[in-house]
Parts: C-alpha cells; sequence; structure tokens
C-alpha cells in the first residue's frame, strides 16, 4: 500500500515479547499511509494506489451536483415528449435533460413538482432547420435585451409588422426589380424614395408609376389619381369612391356599387347579398377574417365549428374527433350504453365478488392477499409457510412441547442407539428375557453348585456317599426346569422352577401346578398416561393423585417428559401414586411400574462359586 512500509519487522514475531515502542512506529506508519493529503489514494495510478472507486456501485441513488453529478436523473433515449407527470417522484430535479430521439427534440426541466412538472423544450432541430415546439410563442431577443446583428444569405419572411427605427439602406428597389407587401415607411425626415421621387416627407408629393405591384397590399390612405391597372394579389386595398367601368383586381375598402370581382383579399364594411355568393368551390376562394358569432345565424368560422366539434369529442384523439368516428368505434351501435352496462356486468367488480368460471393466471402471480380465515379461502406462501414451520416434518425434528397419544400406540421403533432415545415393546421384552434366562441360569448353576457340593461332601467320607450327593444333586437339577413345555413325573414337587420359554416367562410349581412367579403387574412393566385435570377411568382428575399398578417403590413418574425423584412423589401402596407438589391443569403425568419377584432357598455368589471349585476338585480326583 503507498504510504506505508512494514516496521519493527524483528520486534513483532510469534514467541517475542511485544512492547510499546514497535506498537507506536506500526500505528505511526498506517496513521501516515491514511493521511487525507499525502496517504493512501484510491486513484490506481501505482500497485500500491487502491483501484478506483466506481460509482456506479459505491454511490447508492444519485450523485448531488456538488460531488460532480446530476443532482436528478436524465431521460436520453424517450421517444415521446415529457409531461407533468414526469416529476420528483421519478426523481427528476430542476435542470434534468429529456431527449426525445424520434422527434429530435430536447427539454430541460424547470419545475418537478408532483404531477406538476414544467419541462421547456430547448430547440428542435432535424437538421435543416430550428424551430420552436408551436408556433409563435417563443422570441427572439426582447425591447430591453436585443441581439445586435443579423445576417442571412437566404430570405427573410415577416408574418406580422416588421418595424424598423433605424435607418434601412436598399440596395436596390423600384417598381421592375422589387416587390412591396404591406409596407410602412413613415417618421420624420426623408425616409427614401422610389425613382428619384422622395416619399415620406412633410409635403407629400404625388408618384406615377407605370405598374405598382403589393403582394400583400397596402397599408394606408393612396390618395389622388391612379391610371392603368391596379392589381392586388393579396393584401388590403382601401378606397373611399371608386369608379371603374372595367374590372378592379385586389382589396377594395369603402362603398361599392356594382360588380364586385377579387382575385386577392377584399375589405368592405357592410354587405348586402340579395343574391348568389359563389365562391366558386373550383378554386382556393374563401371567406376569411369573419367575426366570432354571436347571433343564431351568424356565420361559423371554422375555429368555430373545430371548437365545437372539440368540446363534442372533448379532448378526443384524431381517430376519434369526428361523429363518424366515434360511431365506428362503438360498431354503429344504437344502444351503446346498454351494451357497455351488460358487458360490465359480466366483469368481476374490484370490490370483489363471486367468479363463475376458473381464473388461469398462466405464470402470473396473484399477489397482496390476505391470511384466510375460511377453509376455501386462497392461502398465502407466508402463511403456508408459518403453518409449515410449526409442523414435525416427517423426516424428524424437535417438538417444543409434549405429545399426547390418548390410548394410541407409536409403532415403528427402531432398536434405540442412545440413551435418551425411545424404545419398543420388543426390545424392552427382549432385554427383560434375557434377564429372565440369566435368573434361570444362575439358578441352575446355584443348584448345580449345590450338588456338586454335596458330592464334595460325600466324597470326602467315602465314594458311597458320593454317588448318594450326585444323586441328591440330580435330584437337585430336577428341581429347575427350562422348556417350552411344562415338566412332569415324580420329580416335580412344590416350589419347582419353570422357565416357560414358550411364554417367556418364569413359573412356580404349587398345588394347582404351574403358576407365573411375577407380581401383580401386567407383565414387567406396566405405563399409565393422563391429562392432570381430565378424568380417565379410574382417575377422578386430582391434582396430586394418580391411579396406578405396581410393586410398592417400584414405579418411575415423568411430569411433562421429565423424570421426578423419588422425593417428588410417594408410591407406596400398590395402587396411588402422590405427588408431593401439585400438578397444573393440563400437565401430563407418565407412570411406568414395574414387578418384582423373589426366590426361596437360593445360593448366593459365594457359595455357588465355592460349590463349582469342589465340583472341579472331585473331577480332578476321577470322583
Amino acid at each position: 500500500m503507498t504510504g506505508y512500509t512494514r516496521q519493527s519487522i524483528a520486534s513483532i514475531i510469534n514467541g517475542s515479547n511485544i512492547t510499546a515502542p514497535p506498537l507506536n512506529a506500526e500505528f505511526d506508519q498506517l496513521l501516515a499511509a491514511f493521511h487525507a493529503s499525502t496517504g493512501h489514494s484510491h486513484d490506481g495510478t501505482s500497485a500500491g494506489a487502491g483501484p478506483k472507486i466506481n460509482l456506479a456501485t459505491s454511490v447508492s441513488g444519485l450523485l448531488p451536483a456538488v460531488n460532480g453529478g446530476s443532482g436528478g436523473a436524465n431521460k436520453l433515449d424517450a421517444t415521446s415528449n415529457p409531461t407533468i407527470a414526469n416529476d420528483s417522484s421519478q426523481n427528476y430535479a430542476v435542470g434534468s435533460v429529456w431527449i426525445n430521439v424520434s422527434a429530435d427534440k430536447i427539454f430541460i426541466c424547470v419545475d418537478n413538482t408532483s404531477n406538476a412538472a414544467q419541462w421547456r423544450q430547448i430547440v428542435a432541430n432535424d437538421g435543416l432547420k430550428i424551430v420552436p415546439e408551436t408556433t409563435n410563442t417563443i422570441d427572439i431577443g426582447s425591447s430591453t435585451l436585443q441581439y445586435k446583428d443579423l445576417h442571412l444569405a437566404g430570405n427573410a419572411l415577416v408574418g406580422g409588422t416588421l418595424g424598423v427605427t433605424g435607418l434601412s439602406t436598399l440596395a436596390s428597389l423600384n417598381s421592375t426589380t422589387s416587390t412591396l407587401g404591406s409596407v410602412t415607411v413613415g417618421g420624420a425626415g426623408n425616409n427614401g424614395s422610389i425613382n428619384g421621387v422622395v416619399i415620406g416627407s412633410t409635403n407629400p408629393t404625388g408618384i406615377t408609376g407605370t405598374t405598382i405591384t403589393a403582394n400583400n397590399g397596402f397599408s394606408g390612405n393612396l390618395t389622388g389619381d391612379v391610371s392603368g391597372n391596379v392589381t392586388a394579389n393579396s393584401g388590403t386595398s382601401s378606397f373611399t369612391n371608386i369608379s371603374a367601368s372595367g374590372t378592379i383586381t385586389g382589396a377594395v375598402s369603402g362603398d361599392v356599387s356594382g360588380d364586385v370581382t377579387s382575385s386577392g383579399t377584399s375589405t368592405f364594411n357592410n354587405v348586402t347579398v340579395s343574391g348568389t355568393l359563389n365562391m366558386d368551390g373550383g378554386t382556393t376562394a374563401t371567406i376569411q377574417n369573419l367575426s366570432a358569432p354571436v347571433n343564431p345565424n351568424d356565420a361559423a368560422r371554422k375555429t368555430d365549428v373545430d371548437t365545437a366539434v372539440a368540446n363534442l369529442v372533448d379532448t378526443a384523439p384524431a381517430a376519434l374527433d369526428t361523429l363518424n368516428e366515434l360511431a365506428a368505434a362503438i360498431n354503429d351501435d344504437a344502444n351503446f350504453s346498454t351494451t357497455i352496462t351488460n358487458s360490465i356486468a359480466t366483469k368481476l367488480p374490484l370490490a370483489g365478488g363471486t367468479m363463475s368460471g376458473a381464473i388461469d393466471m398462466g405464470t402470473s402471480k396473484v399477489t397482496n392477499a390476505g391470511d384466510p380465515t375460511n377453509a376455501q379461502d386462497l392461502s398465502t406462501k407466508n402463511y403456508t409457510d408459518t403453518q409449515d414451520a410449526s409442523k414435525l416434518n416427517l423426516s424428524g425434528g424437535t417438538m417444543s412441547g409434549s405429545i399426547a397419544m390418548g390410548n394410541n400406540p407409536i409403532t415403528g421403533l427402531p432398536t434405540p442407539l442412545n440413551n435418551d432415545q425411545a424404545t419398543s415393546k420388543a426390545y424392552v421384552d427382549g432385554i427383560l428375557g434375557s434377564a429372565n434366562n440369566a435368573s434361570a441360569s444362575a439358578t441352575a448353576a446355584a443348584n448345580s453348585a449345590a450338588a456338586a457340593l454335596a458330592s464334595e461332601n460325600a466324597a470326602a467320607g467315602h465314594a458311597s456317599t458320593a454317588a448318594t450327593s450326585i444323586a441328591t444333586a440330580q435330584q437337585f437339577l430336577d428341581t429347575y426346569f427350562v422348556s417350552p413345555n411344562a415338566p412332569t413325573g415324580t420329580n416335580v414337587t412344590l416350589g419347582d422352577l419353570w422357565f416357560d420359554t414358550t411364554a417367556n416367562q418364569m413359573k412356580v410349581f404349587g398345588s394347582g401346578g404351574f403358576q407365573s412367579a411375577g407380581s401383580s403387574v401386567n407383565g414387567t412393566a406396566e405405563r399409565k398416561d393422563y391429562t392432570v385435570g381430565t378424568s380417565s377411568g379410574s382417575y377422578n382428575g386430582s391434582l396430586t393423585t394418580f391411579p396406578a399398578v405396581y410393586d410398592p417403590n417400584f414405579c418411575d413418574v415423568y411430569l411433562n417428559g421429565i423424570k421426578l425423584t423419588p422425593s417428588d412423589f410417594t408410591a407406596t401402596d400398590g395402587a396411588n401414586v402422590v405427588l408431593a407438589s401439585a400438578a397444573a391443569t393440563g400437565d401430563s403425568i407418565s407412570i411406568v411400574s414395574f414387578g418384582t419377584f423373589s426366590l426361596a432357598d437360593h445360593y448366593n455368589k459365594t457359595q455357588v462359586d465355592a460349590f463349582i471349585d469342589d465340583v472341579e476338585t472331585l473331577a480332578l480326583a476321577g470322583i
């Protein structure tokens, strides 16, 4: 990095003590590297300098004008002109530029008020001319701010009054080479001459000309005699009294008697036409400069008709600004209102209604829908996701509350791998079966050991005693049986034990035959589940006492899935479990009961080990 050099390389290393001076030197160097004017830069001028910052990605919104930005949005590829709606809501500001590339027009925003924006056209240049946005709307200069010189290589066409306050010099102006339309020549002094005759002086001088042609007419009084033809192709001419035996062509002002034929523009104060006014439709003849009609019988101007039609169709586009076009637009339907009313009746109101058919959205979405309240209401993604998140996935998850199974079993449990995993009845039965088998084996081993001990004692005295002991041991072994069938015969006596491998149950021989040697619990273990406060079977809804069958002190109690300690409850009567503190209504209580049994006349481990040792001794002795 430009401006930074690593300091104290030998001091700040692994295994060395770090003191203040090396760190201070390092931080001083970093501080110098980030100095505002002399430190690290982001201009990309060197390998140590940072890259240039991309304004397009580092600046949010529009770059302010004070920082070199526009301060507002620009539209440089528009195909239409801006409107009042192109305002501050679209980030346009005073000074924003709008270019209509279709019409080659440039606009600048002078007011970005919401829904009242004002845009001004700068210039429209089609390559041949520069024109304003609309005709007769823009002045070039003013009476107080004037341009200096105007140089034209072509013609100058002035539709209004040409006012010249200074001296006008015409290089050539005569009856044969120059055409005068509406030209007002006035002012004090001599303002010019025609064929050497001064005009516009204090004392008017008559002018005799062969032919005077005015394309745009004469303005002012033409006094004196006029000899020859007076022709006015355009413009306005005013005469006090004209008597003509021939034809007067041009504009005539005043009282006229007889026939008047004009190929240009004629001005009359009052004209009464008792016959036919023939405008000669085969030509371009028109009646012009009519006043706005006031009375019902007044002639209407084109602008009046256009205005009336425009008002009739309001601001309709050009394609709908005639009655014929309007009729065509409504398919010449005389009952268009009824047709539209009936058509609207088939549409769904924005306020809502009932659809009579299906809606095919294609790939479009239904947005901003409310959460459903009824079973047939449309569901939003958010509502569905929320409900889905509150459910346990089939693939597993963590419950946030208890599951009340009622009387329904949980099936399909696999063999547990961890201590906190639920187990199946088959797994528990297997464990208990193994325990029972182990108990039976231990019992058989104890009996064998006892018999061997008796044999050993007998053998110590004499062989016959050993034989007797062996017979006694055999009789002892006959006391313990492990088979799928109940033992029979004279060797079966009261107290004999039989492990029924078919029923997987330990049984004892009594006066009524073999009977279960277990407890009052149905099986090795039994479970009871209760919802506190809700009566069920023998449970009366108590908050402290819950029915359960168990051997005293052999049961586990769970409150809301948490195992209670023996100090939290009493289980001594074999019929009820009593909590030390009352549970809350709605809590879950689970009681797992266990059965026990005891064996009479059995050997302990020390006795069995000693007996086995004696048997081994006899075996080694060949007895």
